[in-house]
């Protein structure tokens, strides 16, 4: 009867430790595909961080020429001058309504011609990082 008894036992013993030896290796094959899948998630973060540092060195580097281009040019306070103007107008009762009649023509205006104008605008003052930015937040929002 002890002989019987130390078999079951043994079969016991060996039917655990093969389930711990089999539970180890499943857990290590997990984690070998969790390291793996990390050090992809790793690779592909490090890709986006290089193309938005060479984004950004690109509209670094145009905003840069611009601003260079500015010394020579009148067209940035051509730009502002006509900016400012609504605003300085707005304070002359006698313009307000021209004013006012101008924005709500520009609410008629196609989308298209204020976005080029946006962009034109943009481009002059070398504003490129900023629209850029502005646009990847607001516009272009990843779900």
């Amino acid at each position: 009867m002890s002989s019987a008894f130390t078999d079951w036992s043994k079969r016991k013993t060996l039917t655990a430790e093969s389930r711990a030896k089999a539970d180890i290796l499943r857990l290590e094959a997990e984690l070998q595909v969790i390291q793996i899948e990390a050090q992809a998630r790793m690779a592909q973060a490090n890709t986006k961080l290089e193309m938005a540092k060479t984004g950004q060195q690109i509209d670094f580097e145009q905003d840069m020429e611009a601003i260079k281009q500015m010394r020579n040019s009148y067209k940035d306070e051509f730009l502002l001058v006509l900016f400012s103007l609504p605003i300085i107008l707005s304070f002359i009762p006698s313009m307000q309504p021209y004013v006012l009649k101008g924005w709500e023509m520009l609410a008629l205006a196609p989308d298209w011609f204020l976005w080029l104008y946006g962009a034109m605008i943009i481009s002059v003052w070398g504003l490129r990082g900023i629209a850029r930015s502005v646009l990847e937040s607001r516009v272009f929002k990843k779900k």
